[in-house]
């Protein structure tokens, strides 16, 4: 109790902050609406110019994602002890304040604060925490240097995803390979390198890993490691045969809605010593090495004219080790809070399903905005989509194959809009014959997606 009351008040103050920081926001994002008058939204941003040509700026943006949810969890889920075969829940699945900045021509600087997941099961509470905070100072066009909390890294395109401008209605985990074990929210503390040469892009990361989990002693199965985390090296490289993707910044975005024409082909890396451990038969403790490579292609072009469609194409092939046998489950912002051993499955309580493992892994999106004189009337633009997983686990006898097929209605942009999706996962169970997949679950989700900025 007396760590927490230590604590309290700086939890107290950073929530005070973020109430303050929003009240300007909303307030100035107000001024803007009144000072547009007759344009449309999004013509204005909502910053500061700091010289006469606009290009030394500090901008602020808003980012709130609104979860409404069906799921049909996993055998033997429990909420709050109580068993859960399905369950509806309202959720804020991510809230972000953002400010960032070209304070002269060399330096760049990113900052955003929020939090994941914010929902009943979560308690009364919600902490707001620090996610990025970056400063870039840009050599040339060839070398940018930076360093701070940030999300860059290899192997592949998604290993750092934008939350705020996806394709669907979440980031794809099969890229985010050490999700919350050996980062923050994917965050860590990072020196890189960056730059275009030509049509090659890269960047090249050293990270101090972020112990994301409690104490464990070493089991037989591997497991991530609780000792002193070695330095993380990581890469990623694409060519780009079109048009050039802005590098400012770390996130990669998932579809630019017919504004660019892009066609990249990536490969990347990532390597990190001691990073698992396990005990061998004789009760030593034998230690793995973290070791991912990837490649990857991502297309997204406008079809005909501005007013015609767009296509989103994206594929990537992963390799994961992680040592022996590792496999991990996932279930995004996951509502159940535990479950019955002799009923449950090998994915765990709710939603969750492996995603990541030693083995391969492929991962695929689609999306198509359709004609605008296929939608008539319509307010905005819709675009239907999919994401497909397929992966060979060393630890799972039967492959894993998951989709999500969903519909984005595109009120304005990645600025505002609705989004219904539907997730189909493989549920796991150990047999005679090993492990299996014997059943599917389903999970609806309708999200709000709103982005001022």
């Amino acid at each position: 109790m007396k760590h927490f009351s230590l604590l309290t008040p700086r939890i107290r103050t950073l929530n005070s902050l973020y109430a303050c920081l929003s009240i300007i926001l909303i307030q100035g994002i107000y001024n803007q609406i009144l000072a547009q008058e007759n344009n449309s939204i999004g013509n204005q941003k909502f910053r500061i110019n700091l010289n006469s040509n606009n290009t030394h700026y500090i901008g602020f943006a808003f980012v709130g994602q609104l979860w409404v949810r069906y799921t049909e969890n996993n055998p033997g889920s429990t909420l709050n002890g109580e068993p859960q075969s399905n369950n509806f829940d309202i959720s804020l699945r991510r809230y972000r304040l953002v400010a960032s900045g070209q304070i002269t021509d060399q330096l760049y600087f990113f900052t955003q604060i929020g939090q994941n997941n914010a929902k009943a099961s979560t308690g009364r509470g919600v902490e707001v925490q620090l996610l990025d905070a970056l400063l870039e100072y840009k050599l040339s066009d060839f070398l940018i240097l930076g360093g701070g909390k940030t999300a860059i890294s290899g192997p592949s395109r998604y290993a750092a995803p934008s939350s705020s401008k996806p394709l669907g209605y979440d980031i794809p985990f099969a890229g985010t390979t050490t999700l919350n074990q050996l980062d923050d929210l994917l965050r860590k503390y990072s020196l890189y390198a960056k730059g275009q040469i030509g049509q090659l892009d890269y960047r090249l990361v050293l990270s101090n890993p972020v112990i994301g989990f409690k104490n464990k002693p070493p089991t037989t199965q591997v497991a991530f490691a609780y000792n002193a985390p070695r330095l993380q090296s990581s890469g990623y490289f694409k060519w780009q045969f079109l048009e050039k993707e802005s590098n400012r910044g770390t996130y990669h975005v998932g579809t630019y809605l017919g504004k660019k024409k892009v066609f990249n082909l990536g490969a990347g890396f990532l390597y990190q010593p001691k990073a698992m451990w396990a005990l061998t038969t004789s009760q030593d403790t034998s230690y793995y090495e973290l070791k991912h490579w990837a490649v990857d292609l991502f297309y997204d072009a406008p079809i005909h004219s501005p007013e015609g469609a767009v296509i989103t194409l994206y594929s990537g092939f992963y390799q994961h080790n992680y040592g022996p046998g590792y496999i991990r489950n996932i279930g995004a912002n996951n509502s159940a809070t535990g479950s019955l051993d002799s009923k449950s499955s090998l994915n765990g309580a709710g939603n969750a399903y492996p995603v990541l493992g030693t083995g391969h892994v492929w991962h695929s999106q689609v999306g198509y905005i359709l004609p605008k004189n296929l939608t008539g009337s319509l307010k905005g633009r819709l675009q239907p989509y999919a994401y497909f997983l397929w992966s060979d686990f060393e630890a799972l006898e039967d492959k894993v194959f998951s989709y999500d097929l969903g519909m984005n209605w595109l009120l304005h942009e990645h600025m505002v809009k609705l989004t219904l999706n539907y997730q189909s996962r493989p549920i796991f169970f150990a047999s005679e014959k090993g492990n299996i997949q014997e059943q599917y679950k389903g999970m609806f989700v309708m999200q709000l997606h709103l982005r001022v900025e």
